[in-house]
């Protein structure tokens, strides 16, 4: 592109796509030639989608400690739903993917704008798929019931948790989750 043709919307482009990549160097090199642009252009001025895909560059990657320090910074300057998910994602791809649930009950406590959605808890239930610990299982069969809407994704998501049970009892209780479903 030439310079003139560069506007906020290719900065974020550029943004989303190095954070897809998993390239979060490479997406905060941008990010900060963004700032710097906007110093003497308010056009360039970085908006929520600069900050979230920014965010999003390092969930992807699992860099937990940077997703909650940027995460602080947006609570104070209005983070958005995309936001939390993002931390949410960033805690599902960490060592200790059980933090997402323990988020999600903070946030839920908050009674603040924004607020979870089945896609958030969609995210908690992925996390515990990914946890090692020997009651994920429960965690998310518990987390599961207290959903107040259910879609699709999260009954496939609790039925990868529930592989990880014996056999038999998995098949047992994935066929009950799938009667549920029915109904």
């Amino acid at each position: 592109l030439l310079a003139e043709d560069v506007d906020l919307v290719s900065y974020n482009t550029v943004l989303s796509a190095f954070a897809k990549a998993g390239i979060p160097n490479r997406a905060e090199a941008v990010f900060r030639d963004l700032e710097s642009r906007a110093a003497t252009d308010q056009a360039f001025q970085p908006d929520a989608v600069s900050y979230s895909a920014l965010l999003n560059a390092f969930a992807i990657v699992g860099d937990i400690e940077r997703v909650e320090s940027m995460f602080k910074g947006l609570r104070q300057n209005g983070a958005t739903l995309y936001s939390y998910h993002h931390l949410l994602y960033g805690y599902a791809k960490s060592k200790s993917p059980e933090r997402a649930q323990d988020f999600l009950e903070w946030w839920q406590s908050e009674k603040s704008d924004p607020r979870p959605t089945t896609m958030s808890f969609n995210i908690v239930l992925h996390a515990l798929t990914r946890s090692d610990h020997s009651n994920a299982v429960k965690r998310s069969l518990r987390l599961f019931q207290s959903m107040e809407q259910r879609d699709d994704v999260s009954y496939t998501t609790l039925i990868s948790t529930l592989c990880k049970l014996r056999p038999s009892k998995a098949i047992e209780a994935i066929e009950s989750v799938i009667e549920r479903a029915w109904d």
